[in-house]
């Protein structure tokens, strides 16, 4: 089908068939607004989804002999347990970008029903080949259990509830991760290790009952009618490359120091492999990905800081929890001699601690909204803890190893909740689902990461002692194994003399990850938690204006516009206000008709179609008229793309040495871009502010994603409109006191040229511009108006 030249108000561009709701963009069906009953209903299936997911983990690790010994298992029965961990690992991060394609519901139902079927084939195993490829279908499913269950409560909640709902789920984790060893242990003594597995299955049905007809999630916001656009819409390479890495990274480090030595090569080929996929996944990402699965600039640009800050810290928390979940049991039984059901039964109190800690920690967050210092207060105990810990020896109490391990609980347990909040704290709900199921994925990686450093330094010091000690049996020793050693002929004292140097080592190392990651968060920048406040401001202001006159609402409506709280304050009495507006605006008119929104483009899945249909809509920043200047008559009156240019113009002549130039003119020529689609909106016109900002991302994802097609340039110019919109950076700042000026400088060229009294332009805008030079160019003006106008 042939396109036309230009995209103008009759054109026939492929769209869609309805205008896009503009009170519908990306507004989820949030907790304040549903019943007490679907709430709860919500919570416990999502919270069950969390239970599967971590009983999981652990329900078969007591178990693993006695699998082997049924089944005649002559092979490395550590696949028993690592397949699980393997495939759960590589795929959680890209649930998060495929939610956005299949939907959020839909696809935490079909996760829970491949985790269902992976546990089927493994519980009715008779090998260890059909074992393993149940564990690995099974962990497939549950990448999406956890991850999905975050994203949903995420869209659900505003930020300072979003840790109390999401700490629900962290307790359900902690206590599944607890009493799955208890669980799996009393399957297999009292009935079946196959009921480890069908365990799991009745769930299933449970679970989705409830979902099906309770919960209610936005449909998804790239639909796929084709197998072409699924080829264009799906970073398919993207996703194959991350999976591949991880899938390597993990493979090797589980064989590292088992099957094979850590500097064989098997094990360097494999991590060689694991860094190669990663440099191709980012590459594909920066230059191939038409809507990549973890966006480049999400960890590249200083303002969005957080998110690869909590990454690291997450990753890290749970390097801390695995680690000492897992050593500190064998310390007991290797130096105190304790049976391993109570050396598990003592790790239980660092895991309540951890749980009430977090309980404690996000009900402050919620309450006072300043969730930085308490992430940071928890920074500060966590190598206390550890440093604690390191100083146990044979001659330690239990008691002592309780305490001790008590404060490590309340380190880790007053992070890990806040630290997902922390990351999603001022990101686009559009990529929302994105970096929930990527932070999500740290903590597996910090689990493997956690327990195989930590585990080869301990086995280091081990057999460097036993080796002084006994060195007429150091090449037949099992060092991984406190009960081999003692079985192999070394005295008990000197296994517990080297276990508790081993351990040592291992938690002062563990204090110093822990320090360096106090370091790091640093860096975070500030945070202060939206309790829903934005939405209920947006709501009352509709309210206040609802029953004002006509007069009243413009000028009120333009002291909103351009971001001048002192005027709006100052005239919301009804009789200041009506004078103001008559005696500031005494030429202002504003048109009753309703902006009529045109549907956006649907693309054609063509590179060159599509970027053509972009080149063409841009013609309308320059036919386009400026809405303000209209409304008070002036003749001829600028494009939207003349404001747009003598702004790029202006940054060019500042003297500031401190700016980035170059992204400041870019800036100013893409800021106001969305308006080649959605037009130049007032605030006096049928839309409130949470609408027209919406109505804005939409044009821009459409452009960028829809007719750019996700290119490095595309991406390029939506993150400097995102950058403009958020105000964080230097450059925005000094963009928008530009917008500011040059509104103001257009506004005293019409009075001198038109005979126009524009000040209803000039008072809300000069007062706000903050940068010194800008600030001085305006006082010239103002100057320059007050000789003019004498």
């Amino acid at each position: 089908m042939s396109r036309p030249q230009s995209i103008k108000e009759d054109s026939s561009t492929q769209v869609v068939s309805e205008p896009v709701p503009v009170n519908k963009v990306f507004e989820p069906e949030r907790f304040d607004s549903i019943s007490v009953t679907r709430r709860i209903l919500i919570l416990v299936s999502l919270g069950l989804c969390s239970f599967l997911y971590a009983i999981e983990q652990t329900i078969v690790a007591t178990s693993v002999d006695t699998i082997a010994s049924k089944l005649a298992i002559t092979g490395s029965i550590t696949w028993i347990t690592n397949s699980y961990l393997l495939t759960t690992t590589a795929f959680q991060p890209i649930v998060g970008r495929i939610t956005d394609v299949i939907g959020k519901k839909a696809l935490l139902l079909g996760e829970l029903w491949i985790f269902i079927i992976g546990n089927i084939i493994a519980g009715s195993g008779n090998s260890l080949i059909q074992l393993v490829a149940g564990r690995l279908i099974s962990g497939v499913g549950g990448a999406g259990l956890l991850s999905i269950s975050c994203i949903i409560i995420s869209d659900m909640t505003h930020e300072r509830q979003r840790g109390s709902y999401l700490n629900f789920i962290n307790v359900v984790f902690v206590v599944a991760d607890a009493i799955g060893p208890l669980i799996g242990a009393s399957f297999s003594e009292k009935a079946s290790w196959r009921w480890l597995f069908f365990f799991n299955i009745p769930f299933g049905p449970f679970i989705t009952l409830i979902l099906f007809f309770v919960l209610h999630t936005n449909p998804p916001t790239c639909k796929i009618t084709s197998f072409k656009q699924a080829a264009t819409k799906i970073d398919l390479w993207g996703m194959f490359t991350l999976v591949s890495s991880l899938t390597l990274l993990v493979v090797a480090l589980n064989l590292g120091g088992h099957s094979f030595a850590w500097n064989s090569s098997t094990v360097i080929g494999l991590l060689v492999g694991a860094f190669v996929a990663f440099v191709i996944f980012i590459v594909v990402e920066r230059r191939v990905a038409v809507n990549p699965v973890i966006p480049v600039h999400l960890f590249t640009r200083w303002e969005r800081r957080n998110v690869p800050i909590m990454v690291i810290a997450r990753t890290l928390l749970f390097f801390h929890l695995f680690a000492t979940t897992f050593y500190v049991p064998i310390f007991l039984g290797a130096v105190k001699q304790l049976t391993p059901i109570v050396c598990g039964a003592l790790i239980t109190p660092f895991l309540i601690m951890a749980a009430i800690a977090s309980t404690i920690t996000n009900h402050v967050a919620s309450k006072f909204g300043h969730i930085r210092p308490l992430f940071m207060v928890s920074l500060v105990i966590l190598p206390v803890g550890m440093g604690l810990m390191s100083t146990l020896d044979s001659s330690a109490s239990i008691g002592k190893v309780v305490g001790y391990s008590l404060i490590c609980g309340i380190g880790f347990g007053s992070g890990t909740q806040i630290s997902l909040v922390i990351a999603q704290n001022g990101v686009e709900l559009e990529y929302l689902p994105t970096v929930t199921a990527f932070v999500s994925s740290a903590p597996n990686l910090g689990g493997v990461l956690g327990v195989t450093i930590i585990g080869v330094i301990i086995t280091g010091r081990v057999k460097s002692e036993l080796q002084k000690l006994v060195p007429e049996l150091a090449s037949s020793l099992n060092y991984n194994d406190p009960l081999s050693l003692t079985s192999s002929g070394v005295s008990q004292d000197d296994v517990a003399t080297a276990f508790s140097k081993g351990f040592r080592d291992g938690f002062l190392t563990l204090a110093g990850v822990a320090a360096f990651q106090f370091v790091i968060c640093l860096f975070l920048r500030r945070i202060v938690l939206d309790d829903g406040s934005k939405l209920r401001e947006v709501e009352e202001s509709e309210k206040v204006i609802e029953n004002k006159p006509k007069e009243q609402v413009e000028w009120l409506h333009w002291a909103i516009q351009f971001d001048n709280p002192l005027v709006y304050y100052q005239t919301t009495s009804e009789t200041k206000m009506a004078d103001h507006a008559t005696s500031a605006c005494p030429d202002c008119t504003s048109s009753t008709e309703k902006r009529e929104i045109k549907p956006f483009y649907v693309s054609s899945g063509s590179d060159a179609e599509d970027r053509l249909a972009f080149f063409h809509i841009l013609e309308r920043l320059k036919t386009q008229k400026r809405t303000g200047w209209i409304g008070h008559k002036i003749p001829s009156p600028e494009s939207i793309s003349d404001h747009m240019y003598r702004m790029a113009v202006l940054a060019m002549c500042t003297s500031d040495q401190k700016l980035d130039i170059s992204k400041c003119v870019m800036m100013a020529v893409v800021h106001d871009i969305a308006e080649a689609h959605v037009g130049d909106i007032t605030p006096h016109e049928d839309f409130s502010k949470a609408d027209k900002e919406a109505l804005e991302a939409k044009a821009i994802h459409n452009f960028v994603h829809d007719m750019l097609h996700g290119s490095p340039a595309a991406l390029r110019i939506e993150a400097l409109w995102k950058e403009y919109e958020e105000r964080e950076t230097p450059e925005a700042k000094f963009v928008k006191d530009l917008d500011r000026f040059e509104l103001a400088l257009q506004a005293s060229e019409y009075e001198r040229d038109c005979s126009k009294q524009l000040q209803c332009f000039l008072e809300p805008s000069v007062p706000q511009i903050k940068h010194p030079e800008v600030r001085m160019w305006a006082k010239d003006l103002m100057e320059e108006r007050g000789r003019r106008n004498k």
